[in-house]
């Protein structure tokens, strides 16, 4: 909670709308690339999990939509190795 406050503090603060800005005005050019760099960092660890928990879920979901119906997925899709 605190961190958020302080997040919010600062944007009202600077009059910043991102990260960045509020990084640029508290911390100057350097603090704004920093910032930069572990904003792309994190993007690109949500978006892999996101990617691997699609993976992991998928055949799930479609196997519980298409087993009532009598239907069976295929092999490329299927919740095995070679899936």
């Amino acid at each position: 909670m605190y961190t958020g406050y302080l997040v919010a503090y600062c944007a009202e603060a600077t009059g910043g709308t991102c990260y960045e800005e509020i990084a640029m005005a508290c911390f100057g050019k350097k603090g704004q690339v920093f910032t930069s760099i572990c904003m792309i960092a994190c993007n690109i660890g949500f978006a892999v999990s996101y990617m691997v928990l699609f993976k992991t879920m998928m055949p799930h979901v479609l196997e519980s939509i298409l087993l009532p119906h009598g239907k069976t997925l295929p092999a490329w899709c299927a919740n095995t190795k070679n899936g």
